[in-house]
């Protein structure tokens, strides 16, 4: 994939995620959930740009488990890690306007 396709990819996930997660949690201030999506959106944009990022890293290097795989296996797991935490997030943060019988709570 190319390079600059791919970093435009992960900083557009910045604007749609806040723009679906930030409207509902001003209503509620669920600091919890707002830790929970920003370390998510931390660990997404750490395994892009701070994490070791090998582009030329091939089938055969990732096989004889050379250095760069302990970098590829980081680097997976905080994206996983980073985009379940932004997706449990969001989904708790909305699910709580269908849920909520707090009348001081505008929805």
């Amino acid at each position: 994939m190319n390079e600059t396709l791919e970093t435009a990819l992960i900083l557009g996930i910045v604007p749609v995620s806040l723009f679906g997660f930030v409207p509902t949690w001003l209503k509620h201030r669920n600091f919890r959930l707002g830790a929970i999506f920003l370390i998510g959106l931390t660990l997404i944009m750490a395994s892009q740009f701070a994490v070791g990022h090998h582009h030329d890293l091939s089938v055969a290097q990732i096989v004889s488990q050379s250095e760069p795989m302990t970098d590829f296996i980081v680097r997976t797991l905080s994206m996983i890690a980073g985009v379940s935490m932004l997706a449990f997030a969001t989904y708790k943060n909305n699910r709580h306007t269908h849920v909520c019988s707090n009348p001081h709570h505008h929805h």
